[in-house]
């Protein structure tokens, strides 16, 4: 039976992962200035669901792709065979959609659901499993010793740790978003990154139970490091999201203390794993690599797909918008933007 493709306002159901849920697009389709959909994939009695954002590049020209963080297939187990595929991409140019960026999540391995030939290993994404331990110290005697140590003068230089349970009661927010910003500049990032501030309170306002605020403050109650986790209730994995360390921060190892307060708080709290993301090079030699594996007891691949529905269009829209200075990516929006 052919399989049948359909684009989507929404999809019910309010235990999915944080990843493919409406408000999540939401907050990225104004990121990008463009709409979200949800492919909706039958086969036979199965329905099987991709979150997307669609980007209009100039008039009815569009491409389409799963937002920052973890998307691709979820639902019932469809798999796609190569002829599925070309009736995709023939679905997908017909309403003017041309090429398809898939960021597969490696939680429920759903790159396994589409031909092998067409994924593409992206980088390493490291996961501690987590335990319930009676309190911070017992979770700290279980580290390696060099580990342990780093916490340990982070606390013995009197910074401490707190779960922030309404960051828009106050300042507190504002005060980790300019930490987060600030630390963007100096390192440097990606345009993409330099987020503003309503897109750290739009996490707040949307999903406010799955978003959950833990920061580092120094003697005087400054923030000097922070980050949000982002939870999954139902499978029990709780996301590091998006963090900003000050100097101060970095040159007194509170990062590791973040990182440790956050796997003991969210295995206290009946979490049973923490995905930590990944580094920046896929063979693991980068500083953020190293760092994450030293509270990782668990690791899997990331896998990317793209996929070119309509090549005549792709090039030629690559070519009028004089793609130069980023001419290997793969999404022309973030090319020129």
């Amino acid at each position: 039976m052919k399989i049948k493709y359909s684009l989507i306002d929404n999809v019910k159901g309010s235990d999915i992962s944080i990843y493919f849920g409406k408000s999540y697009q939401n907050i990225f389709s104004r990121i990008y200035k463009s709409s979200n959909k949800y492919l909706r994939i039958q086969s036979k009695d199965k329905i099987a669901f991709i979150p997307l954002i669609i980007r209009e590049l100039d008039f009815q020209n569009f491409e389409a792709f799963t937002p920052y963080g973890y998307g691709g297939l979820f639902g019932e187990n469809i798999y796609l065979s190569n002829d599925d595929l070309t009736n995709l991409k023939e679905y997908l140019s017909k309403i003017n959609i041309h090429s398809l960026f898939i960021r597969h999540s490696p939680f429920t391995d759903n790159y396994l659901q589409w031909p092998k030939e067409i994924i593409e290993a992206n980088r390493i994404t490291y996961q501690s499993k987590l335990i319930n331990y009676t309190n911070f110290n017992s979770y700290k005697t279980n580290l390696k010793q060099k580990t342990r140590a780093s916490i340990n003068h982070a606390e013995k230089y009197g910074f401490s740790y707190e779960l922030i349970e309404n960051p828009l009661k106050d300042n507190t927010l504002e005060e980790f978003y300019n930490l987060y910003l600030k630390r963007m500049v100096e390192i440097n990032s990606s345009k993409f990154y330099y987020f503003d501030y309503k897109f750290f309170e739009d996490h707040l306002i949307n999903f406010p139970e799955r978003c959950k605020l833990i920061v580092i403050k120094n003697k005087l109650g400054k923030i000097v490091s922070g980050a949000l986790f982002l939870c999954d209730y139902k499978d029990r994995i709780v996301h590091y999201h998006l963090s900003g360390s000050s100097k101060e921060a970095l040159n007194n190892q509170c990062n590791d203390l973040l990182i440790a307060y956050a796997n003991f708080h969210f295995g206290a709290s009946g979490f049973e794993i923490m995905n930590l993301g990944g580094g920046i090079q896929f063979d693991e030699s980068d500083g953020l690599s190293k760092f994450k594996k030293k509270y990782s007891n668990d690791k899997k691949v990331f896998y990317i797909t793209k996929l070119i529905c309509d090549s005549k269009t792709y090039l030629e829209t690559r070519e009028r918008l004089q793609i130069k200075k980023n001419k290997n990516f793969f999404l022309i929006g973030d090319a020129i933007s």
